[in-house]
């Protein structure tokens, strides 16, 4: 029996709770001191059996990730690990519906709790559809109580969920909102206006934690313009959005102001565990304000010279944090060095730059919530191929394009075999849908050497949003 919980444990659940409480917990933790991992999650774990279960569910599979060396993406379904973790996960949720009709004011915690370790653990299976379901739970539930205003700055409301846990939910609503390409479901920037007084002398930060805290809403409104923006149509709504543009920037430079004044004047007195924090908000921050020039432009349309240093200098940040990284867990539910580098290798000119990110990427395979670094490596330099197979091919060539089964189930997502062998991406050229096929296994075998899957693709597993657009290119001849 584990010291501090009320119930008899098996040697397995044992090791699983052993392993979650000393290894797990300062790896998810991350740089940034939350207090949900250590405190909340960890005490619930001793007091709450739906919790308890689903904690040792999540420590199994990870177990399995760690010890047998699988793939992050892997179908490990014949793992014993994994059986085991389902069985616990099983438990879990036959415990959270036992409860359903509760008026225990802790249930929601208690359920947001569950609902995240459930999230974590099919993100680690690659599950990303049944892991964005526990997500959408999870933010009904939120947005039901209206406990993410505790978020805002200046909104003085309570609630009864704890705003770490709060904030974790609305930092992977950003996150799933880009890799979906879908508006986040809280809104945390209803009053961007009046939300950083650009005359406000006391307006100071004091930790990272208020440095965090204040950027959340700006990410928020950030990704949702960019989501807008990208799905805009109508040319009549294009001057309201370029408004909204110019609000948002100006907020950003604002806080860009604030965390520049707290980095010359506190950087030197953090730890070096908040030192690494602070970069990476700032890393966050700055891909951020490019994402908003370049976020309505074709892929292969981008200016050449205009942002070549602002992307060596994500990158060169995202190198510096990899090196400092001493701890380097395959697990995060936070964002760190990987969307930056995804979204250089995406929009960059520079081949030696985008090398460099893809290296980067390479050299540590984590997640950070739904992103895995290795194959958003491989995406990105995928996505290269078929901008060099668009400006290389025949301009008005009647040559069909190499096409998959018919129809696709789903046209709007990177799509990965379940043996994570094959993949295909869909993207348009001018007003054209096309798709390009490519091996998981060897980089050389795509669609511009002939590789056409006929395989049944029902069952493939959509990663991540795909709505690449190239522009067709002139004919210089």
């Amino acid at each position: 029996m584990v010291h501090g919980t009320r119930w008899v444990m098996t040697s397995d659940e044992r090791r699983c709770f052993s392993y979650f409480e000393i290894s797990m917990v300062p790896t998810l933790v991350g740089p940034f001191n939350s207090s949900l991992w250590q405190k909340l999650v960890l005490q619930m774990s001793y007091a709450e059996p739906a919790v308890h279960h689903a904690v040792i569910g999540l420590s199994a599979v990870q177990q399995g990730v760690e010890t047998r060396k699988l793939p992050l993406f892997a179908m490990a379904r014949k793992c014993d690990w994994t059986r085991f973790a389902l069985e616990q996960l099983g438990r879990s949720f036959a415990l959270l519906r036992s409860r359903s009709t509760s008026q225990d004011p802790q249930l929601p915690s208690i359920t947001l709790v569950c609902c995240l370790l459930f999230i974590t653990f099919e993100l680690l299976q690659g599950q990303y559809d049944t892991a964005f379901m526990h997500l959408k739970s999870g933010l009904d539930i939120i947005n039901r109580l209206k406990a993410h205003r505790q978020l805002v700055p200046r909104d003085c409301r309570q609630s009864i969920v704890e705003q770490s846990l709060v904030a974790s939910f609305a930092h992977m609503d950003n996150q799933v909102a880009y890799f979906q390409r879908k508006e986040p479901t809280l809104h945390l920037d209803d009053d961007l206006e009046d939300y950083l007084p650009l005359e406000d002398p006391k307006m100071v930060f004091c930790s990272l934690g208020d440095i965090r805290r204040t950027f959340e809403p700006l990410l928020n409104a950030g990704t949702r313009f960019m989501i807008q923006s990208g799905m805009n149509t109508d040319p009549h709504h294009t001057n309201n959005l370029l408004q909204k543009k110019q609000r948002l920037l100006s907020q950003l430079h604002r806080f860009s102001r604030l965390f520049e004044l707290f980095r010359r004047e506190s950087y030197q007195h953090l730890s070096s565990k908040e030192q690494l924090g602070a970069d990476i908000v700032l890393l966050r921050q700055r891909t951020l304000l490019l994402n908003l020039d370049t976020c309505v432009r074709p892929w292969n349309d981008r200016p050449v010279d205009n942002y070549a240093s602002d992307h060596e200098d994500i990158v060169t940040m995202a190198e510096g944090i990899i090196c400092r990284t001493s701890v380097r867990p395959s697990l995060s539910i936070d964002v760190g060095i990987v969307l930056p580098l995804c979204l250089v290798v995406l929009s960059c000119r520079d081949p030696v730059v985008r090398r460099r990110a893809v290296d980067a990427l390479r050299s540590w395979p984590h997640h950070e919530g739904p992103w895995d670094s290795s194959l958003c490596a491989q995406i990105a330099m995928e996505t290269t191929k078929i901008e060099i197979h668009i400006a290389t091919r025949k301009i008005g060539s009647k040559k069909p394009i190499p096409r998959g089964p018919s129809p696709l189930p789903r046209n709007d997502c990177v799509m990965i075999s379940p043996d994570r062998r094959l993949g295909y991406i869909p993207y348009t050229v001018g007003d054209v849908q096309e798709f390009w096929w490519f091996s998981l296994e060897d980089e050389d075998l795509n669609s511009s050497n002939g590789l056409v899957s006929s395989y049944d693709v029902t069952n493939w597993t959509p990663f991540m949003a795909s709505r690449f657009s190239y522009i067709q290119p002139r004919d210089t001849s």
